[in-house]
């Protein structure tokens, strides 16, 4: 009888433990994992590093855009849980504390403490110096210990000291759909890969005592700056150009005004602007739209400043010279058909319908700004040969300057080419280029015909060596002398435009090649044009054999004085005369 009472109380003991065991397991691997988890990752200490993302700097190596250390704060919830039990500190307190000195919503705060599934969230982003050591500082009411319960990560904030200062070729810091952090536009988007930092990392395994255990987990690589990009950007270049485009936006009541300085022997940008511009710093306080680079990134049709490209087409075809009559006379405007399109009528008019009673050679279809003028010298050209022109122009794909930005529209086809688009094109109707690729072929002509690649950057800068970015030759698009022979007819265009301005004085001891362009703005809804509005622009260059420059000035949509003979023209001059000593350009022999 006793050996059964002993059986049944030794199974009864065997039970109990094991339920007790089971329930513990559970309790511990189940119920209370995370504390648990908290506790061993405790063992295994983990030191990120982030190294640097690499400064922009200007021609004369100024920093334009740098990166400062900043620090994230997150919220640790296994050593605030722990904290609470052990009565150190309430989670009240670690709340009115944290909020008071991030400037946060308390009760938000508690809120995402209590509903967060994450034991570690962020709370705070990119703080300065400042407000860390003042997180570092908080105390706990009881015993004057540190607080517990948040975590301090460093990493970075990129600072761009000059604010709005060719902000429109710098680009700007912002974020993705996730909120992280992610270069935009500009040299920032387009070199974002050179410039980043890579991460490096530290884990060792400790003991309770805070030694390392040997053998235990141990990782580490080391962290790696990002390289340095030095621009082609003259600082007092960009200066009077911005300043430049702000007056002329304010005088002419435009939408936006733009402009880029080129170098045409090496194809530096040296300045390139638009107004308005927007502080990087702040980017998301600006407009979508005047974040980008239109510069680069917005096409148009630039208008009669094409016709330097046509006249280059004909006189280096041999097709055409610059004495040769081109029609005898016009009405302002002649009717034109092609059995490509049914035999369909298009009238090409002058600007104005401004009739011409006498003949016009090419010369002075240039400095008439003649439409009519500049189909017959497309004509006599031919589609196929203006096709290949465009192109080697060109006009129909990116120039690769630099910018994350950048687009370019295409150029038709050839075989898909008509007698209207031969016609329009030849006057810059209807064909599509960015101011950037507008200046880019007036550099061409500039530099006896070698279309050099618009470049922004100068030299790429890492921890061993300076990688220079030589100057590029694309194409010989027109031989030397055509060069010089259409050089010549700007030059002598200038001098007709300027005629009896109040800038005749203030230029006449210089060499200035340059060619108007006024031209409807096409609607973005439909077919055909917005009415009474245009683009207005002036390309010109330095009309020396060893030219210095050349510029390019837009104004979109400007108020009352609509041709660019009256804006886009005289803002060209303005700007010319403060730039052309930094330049050193020399006087007419």
């Amino acid at each position: 009888m006793l050996d059964k009472v002993k059986l049944r109380l030794s199974w009864l003991t065997f039970i109990v433990f094991t339920v007790l065991i089971t329930v513990f397991l559970y309790r511990w691997q189940v119920i209370d994992y995370p504390y648990y988890s908290g506790l061993a990752s405790d063992r295994t200490k983990v030191e990120k590093s982030v190294g640097k993302r690499g400064n922009i700097l200007s021609s004369d190596r100024s920093v334009l855009a740098y990166t400062s250390p900043a620090f994230d704060i997150f919220v640790y919830k296994v050593e605030l849980k722990a904290s609470e039990e052990g009565k150190s500190q309430t989670r009240d307190e670690f709340a009115t504390k944290m909020a008071t000195v991030l400037g946060l919503d308390k009760i938000k705060l508690l809120s995402d403490i209590d509903s967060s599934k994450s034991n570690y969230f962020k709370i705070a982003e990119k703080i300065d110096l400042d407000t860390k050591n003042k997180v570092l500082a908080l105390n706990k009411d009881k015993s004057g210990n540190r607080l517990e319960g948040y975590i301090v990560e460093n990493t970075e904030k990129r600072v761009y000291p000059n604010n709005e200062f060719a902000s429109h070729v710098i680009g700007y810091m912002g974020k993705d759909i996730d909120g992280k952090d992610k270069a935009n536009n500009g040299v920032e988007g387009y070199y974002d890969g050179e410039m980043k930092p890579q991460k490096g990392k530290s884990t060792v395994e400790k003991d309770s005592y805070g030694n390392v255990i040997l053998g235990g987990q141990f990782e580490q690589y080391a962290s790696k700056d990002g390289r340095d990009i030095v621009l082609t950007i003259d600082r007092g270049l960009q200066k009077v150009l911005q300043q430049k485009l702000d007056e002329g936006r304010a005088q002419y009541s435009a939408v936006y005004t733009s402009g880029i300085i080129m170098d045409p022997k090496t194809g530096h940008i040296l300045a390139m602007a638009l107004s308005p511009e927007f502080d990087p710093n702040k980017y998301y306080e600006s407009e979508i739209s005047i974040l980008n680079n239109r510069n680069v990134s917005e096409p148009y049709e630039p208008g009669s400043v094409v016709k330097a490209l046509t006249a280059s087409a004909g006189i280096d075809s041999g097709l055409v010279t610059p004495d040769e009559q081109l029609f005898k006379s016009h009405k302002g405007c002649i009717e034109i058909s092609d059995e490509r399109d049914n035999g369909i009528k298009w009238n090409i008019c002058v600007a104005g319908r401004g009739a011409s009673p006498t003949p016009k050679n090419l010369l002075q279809t240039l400095q008439t700004s003649d439409n009519i003028g500049a189909y017959m010298v497309a004509k006599k050209v031919g589609i196929s040969t203006m096709d290949s022109y465009f192109r080697k122009f060109g006009i129909g794909k990116t120039t690769g300057v630099g910018l994350a930005e950048e687009s370019s529209p295409t150029l038709k086809s050839v075989a898909n080419w008509n007698e209207i688009d031969l016609a329009t094109y030849s006057f810059g109707q209807g064909l599509s280029m960015t101011p950037l690729q507008v200046v880019s072929a007036f550099s061409t002509i500039a530099n006896g015909g070698k279309r050099m690649k618009p470049q922004i950057v100068s030299s790429v800068i890492d921890e061993k060596e300076e990688i220079k970015i030589q100057p590029k030759l694309e194409e010989q698009v027109i031989s030397e002398n055509s060069a010089s022979i259409v050089r010549d007819m700007l030059v002598k265009t200038f001098k007709y435009n300027i005629g009896a301005t109040i800038y005749k004085k203030d230029t006449a001891n210089y060499l200035i090649a340059g060619k108007s362009g006024t031209a409807q703005i096409a609607s973005t809804t439909g077919p055909g044009y917005n009415s009474g509005e245009v683009n207005a622009t002036y390309v010109g260059f330095d009309g020396n054999p060893d030219p210095k420059f050349a510029m390019i000035i837009k104004i979109n949509k400007p108020k009352d004085a609509v041709f660019s003979t009256l804006n886009a023209f005289p803002l060209w001059v303005n700007t010319f005369l403060e730039i052309k000593d930094l330049l050193g350009v020399q006087k007419a022999p």
